[in-house]
């Protein structure tokens, strides 16, 4: 199963020193991306910005690398950029020679793109590399360049990134499917130059000219390493007139350029409480608008710091302020007093729902306060959850050998009907279906409570427990969604007689272990645990979790299209 979502449309270029101190062929190439591909953000990135885009902590720690390995930082901070936004790097010695959106969605058949083989010895190119978001296989080479800087003092092998890209082929099979079924291109072609090539300062030849008229390769691998000014009449001055637009048949701009907005982004947690799946969803939503230049606020009532982004009250801020307010997540309810009095306070303010519940029409609890709405139930279009895609979180290797069973439940709930919720009932087949697995597994279980407020850990704590599990239990749908997000097996129930959200939501992603209450059996549920632990159903698991990242990122881009208009 691929993600067939597209691109998040924006472009990562890192010239650490400041950009205003890069070399002309770096000047030259940055104006290549951004002449061509006006529709996509261009972040220009430097030391001193990295942390608008990234975690205080993580850049903190990206800069202890040795200052003799400053190729290896630059390759840690292209994984962190694409594993929290997606979009596209290229390194600033890359030269553009035709727009994205000719091309790159032809080639991102998985989830992943990059030039491949550029010595026979190597299976990619790092120079240029594009990810949807949430993809599986960023995420992963992350979590192996995380381990791999782990207490290190020293990078190694000069290649040591391209080392561990091999490694996560050769051992993990779902990694090997996506990179095989992604459409090849190779890296190698007459515009390559190596570092300190002087072919690239000297005169022109013709074969660059002739290959001008028709590139051999739609992104040109130049050399960051000269730091002589450009010589009227060498392939390098032939090169930066191309990339300015200065040169027969250069190519031509695609797409138009959107502007950038103010924007307040909201959740349950502006009002004090909220679960981990409302938190990360916020976090979804916050990251995405900010990859893509927007001017984002949060209302987040606890200590919540999100790069690129400013936390505020949402009650010490004026309607006048923004271009529009998005709520995210949870359902929308008309007798919440906290939710309408929000929505009053900006009522002169465009407001959206981004996946949000909204109740049918005849449920005492209904209300649709958004004039654009994407929500994942409840709407004539339904869209899919953001949870899933939220930025990575570190988690450390397991060391235990024993299986871990969690278990996170609802509880009451009253939305749907109190006569309808059989929570009790749900509870007693869940621990149940645990203690049936544990017999012949061994091991212990665990309960996670997804309530910000009511769990004694911190938010990556609460992740930290779902991606230790051999197997999650729940009746939450953002637990089912915690477990995809780390790989883990789940069994899901709906403890709403008839099916409500959860039921409604998980079957779709094609997970077949999601129940109605009123349909569970308990032996059926207790067999079925004992079987995932014991032998977990992971290609299946993959497929789910593909399809979930894959509505999420169509989610984000009905998004962007709503704000360019």
């Amino acid at each position: 199963m691929t993600n067939d979502a597209p691109c998040p449309r924006i472009i990562w270029m890192l010239w650490l020193q400041g950009w205003d101190r890069a070399p002309p062929i770096a000047q030259a190439c940055l104006q290549s991306w951004q002449r061509l591909n006006p529709s996509w953000r261009v972040q220009t990135l430097s030391r001193e910005t990295l942390r608008d885009s990234l975690p205080l902590d993580t850049v903190d720690q990206i800069l202890t690398t040795p200052a003799d390995a400053v190729e290896a930082l630059s390759d840690r901070i292209r994984i962190e950029l694409l594993a929290r936004y997606g979009g596209v790097w290229a390194d600033a010695s890359t030269l553009c020679a035709r727009p994205l959106d000719e091309w790159l969605s032809d080639y991102l058949t998985s989830d992943f793109f990059a030039f491949e083989k550029p010595v026979p010895e190597r299976m990619i190119a790092s120079w240029f590399l594009a990810a949807k978001k949430g993809s599986y296989i960023v995420e992963e080479w992350r979590r192996r360049t995380e381990n791999y800087w782990h207490e290190r003092r020293e990078r190694g092998d000069y290649f040591w990134f391209h080392q561990l890209f091999a490694q996560g082929y050769a051992a993990d099979p779902q990694w090997r499917r996506l990179w095989d079924s992604t459409r090849k291109l190779p890296a190698w072609h007459l515009f390559h130059f190596g570092p300190h090539d002087a072919r690239l300062m000297g005169p022109v030849e013709q074969k660059y000219v002739d290959g001008l008229a028709n590139p051999p390769a739609w992104v040109f691998k130049l050399s960051q390493k000269q730091d002589k000014p450009i010589e009227p009449g060498s392939t390098m001055e032939m090169l930066a007139r191309y990339a300015a637009g200065d040169w027969p048949n250069a190519p031509q701009p695609v797409g138009a350029p959107a502007r950038a907005k103010r924007l307040l982004v909201c959740w349950y947690g502006s009002f004090g409480h909220g679960t981990i799946g409302d938190l990360r969803s916020l976090e979804s939503a916050v990251t995405h608008l900010v990859g893509r230049g927007h001017s984002v606020h949060h209302a987040t009532a606890l200590d919540l710091h999100i790069p690129g982004s400013q936390r505020v009250q949402w009650s010490e801020v004026s309607c006048a302020e923004y271009d529009a307010l998005i709520f995210v997540c949870g359902p929308i309810l008309g007798t919440h007093p906290q939710t309408s009095a929000l929505f009053s306070h900006f009522a002169g303010t465009p407001l959206i729902g981004l996946g949000v519940s909204i109740l049918p029409a005849e449920s005492p609890h209904h209300s649709n306060p958004f004039q654009t709405l994407f929500a994942r139930q409840g709407a004539a279009e339904t869209y899919g959850d953001i949870a899933i895609a939220a930025p990575p979180v570190a988690r450390a290797p397991r060391v235990r050998n024993t299986k871990k069973i969690g278990i996170s439940l609802r509880g009451a709930q009253s939305e749907y009907g109190e006569d309808k919720c059989r929570w009790q009932e749900t509870e007693t087949l869940a621990r149940k279906a645990a203690a049936a697995a544990l017999e012949v597994s061994g091991g212990y279980v665990v309960d996670i409570e997804n309530h910000l407020q009511r769990s004694e850990l911190t938010p990556d704590g609460i992740d930290a427990l779902y991606a230790d599990c051999d197997l999650i239990i729940t009746s939450r749908f953002h637990g089912a969604v915690m477990a995809l997000r780390y790989g883990v097996p789940f069994i899901a129930i709906d403890q709403i007689a008839g099916g409500a959200k959860v039921f409604d939501l998980l079957a779709p992603l094609g997970w077949p272990y999601c129940y109605r209450i009123d349909e569970a059996c308990a032996a059926d549920l207790e067999r079925l645990a004992v079987q995932l632990v014991l032998k977990p159903d992971l290609d299946g698991l993959n497929d789910a979790r593909s399809r979930a990242i894959g509505d999420c990122a169509i989610t984000l881009a009905a998004l962007d299209q709503a704000l360019t208009q």
